[in-house]
């Protein structure tokens, strides 16, 4: 993937992944896609176009911007945080239950991300 990302810019890649990810859920799901009763209302509209507007390409945005300004390393940190924030919204928004494995894991993630933020790396040795 290094080689790709000194040719070809990240939006560029993360276009062509998603393009080819889409064809390939599109053939995968065409069966459902043909038989789906497509009479919904506006709301379920609106979650159609929320999905790829501002989850993926608002976030995606984002992210390219995290890693320009802190690299990658650092920003790849906080992608461990999402699934436990996704549980945290589901206990405010959905009344959802957090269990006991999933508050242990918090604290191991959150633990991981303040011991490599306070730890210099070292620099590996050049060859």
């Amino acid at each position: 993937m290094v080689p790709m990302m000194r040719r070809y810019s990240p939006y560029r890649l993360n276009a062509l992944t998603a393009l080819v990810g889409a064809v390939l859920l599109g053939a995968t799901g065409s069966w459902q896609l043909a038989h789906q009763n497509w009479h919904v209302g506006p709301l379920a509209w609106a979650a159609v176009a929320y999905g790829p507007l501002a989850s993926a390409a608002f976030c995606n945005l984002l992210w390219f911007k995290a890693v320009r300004n802190v690299g990658a390393g650092r920003a790849a940190l906080y992608v461990n945080m999402q699934p436990f924030l996704g549980a945290v919204f589901a206990v405010l928004v959905l009344s959802e239950t957090m269990h006991a494995l999933q508050i242990v894991g918090a604290f191991v993630v959150g633990a991981a991300i303040l011991l490599v933020r306070a730890r210099p790396t070292a620099t590996p040795p050049s060859e």
